[in-house]
């Protein structure tokens, strides 16, 4: 398995910023599954504090990227079996017929998700003790084949943007402190407030905000 481009792109950014580590913790838990489960062609870990997801992915699967659409539609409960269908039926080129999604703990503390993803139905079935003992984490934390979709994989795509727009809204942040003369919540509940009232995310009127500076 490889790093995704976008996630090799986040990995240099966090620790360019003095956040190592992530990457790390990847590779090691990636290598450590794709032994045990051979039909693996993904693995994703999010970390909870940034909300930023990187991946590790087979090249011989050729995982594009999916649909924005498949994404957006609007068919009701994400765990539902018209979801499902809809969902497998958009792409008929998924290979990914088995996920699951655990807490990953480091010194007993949740520090993240890791998500696996494979082309087997009963990849992990048997295995997944050994799965939970790898990331620390208990059976409860354990989630079983709800994201077929891999939609993990698109957030690591999205990985370099969620970045740097998290990046702008500190930076936007520290500029209405400075001059407004407030603390950092209110500055981030005005922002919040005022990317809803523009109908934009805020981390682009924070990027706006910045650049108007």
């Amino acid at each position: 398995m490889l790093l995704l481009p976008e996630s090799r792109r986040v990995l240099d950014m966090l620790e360019s910023k003095g956040s190592p580590g992530l990457g790390d913790a990847l590779l090691d838990r990636a290598q450590l599954i794709a032994e045990l489960v051979p039909s693996c062609i993904a693995i994703c870990l999010t970390e909870p504090s940034s909300g930023v997801t990187v991946a590790l992915a087979d090249p011989a699967a050729e995982l594009a990227p999916p649909p924005q659409e498949r994404r957006s539609a609007d068919l009701g409960d994400v765990l539902s079996e018209r979801r499902w269908r809809h969902e497998r039926a958009a792409d008929s080129d998924a290979r990914c017929a088995a996920s699951i999604s655990m807490a990953f703990y480091e010194h007993e503390r949740v520090t993240g998700e890791l998500s696996a993803y494979a082309t087997r139905p009963d990849a992990f079935t048997s295995h997944t003790n050994v799965l939970l003992a790898l990331v620390g984490a208990s059976a409860q934390t354990a989630v079983m084949n709800h994201d077929l979709p891999m939609h993990g994989l698109h957030d690591a795509r999205e990985g370099p943007a969620r970045l740097a727009g998290r990046e702008a809204v500190e930076i936007a942040v520290g500029y209405l402190m400075a001059r407004d003369g407030i603390d950092p919540d209110t500055a981030r509940l005005y922002l919040t407030r005022a990317a809803a009232h523009a109908g934009i995310d805020p981390s682009a009127y924070a990027q706006a905000l910045v650049d108007e500076r």
